[in-house]
């Protein structure tokens, strides 16, 4: 990949790549734990940013809840969100818990560094 290849030009890797990789590091933890960990994350996040659990999301959306909320959400909303996952992502990969990360990459996104998370989170 030469440096003027642009994020979209990349391969995806997302927020659960991440979490997985970071079970498959840590064989200590629990399959039990694994699977819990990408739904409490998600829902977490989701709290976070709108004030609401994903199954409230849904309710609220009036999807089924075998829907994915990302699907329902702006195109500013899913950038926040993304934009939060990202951070959440850079810190697994750098070995912290996956719960922890997604609190951090929260807090980490209400500085004057990520002025446009915060900007939209807030709307």
């Amino acid at each position: 990949m030469n440096s003027r290849t642009t994020r979209k030009e990349r391969p995806y890797r997302g927020f659960t790549d991440a979490v997985k990789d970071y079970c498959d590091r840590h064989p200590e933890l629990s399959d039990s734990y694994c699977r819990w960990v990408y739904n409490h994350c998600s829902d977490q996040l989701n709290a976070l940013v709108f004030g609401l659990r994903s199954k409230q999301l849904k309710a609220q959306f009036e999807v089924n809840s075998n829907a994915l909320v990302r699907d329902c959400l702006t195109a500013d909303e899913l950038g926040t969100v993304e934009d939060i996952e990202d951070i959440a992502m850079r810190m697994i990969d750098a070995d912290i818990e996956p719960e922890k990360a997604i609190l951090d990459a929260w807090n980490g996104a209400f500085s004057p560094r990520h002025d446009r998370i915060r900007l939209l989170a807030l709307e």
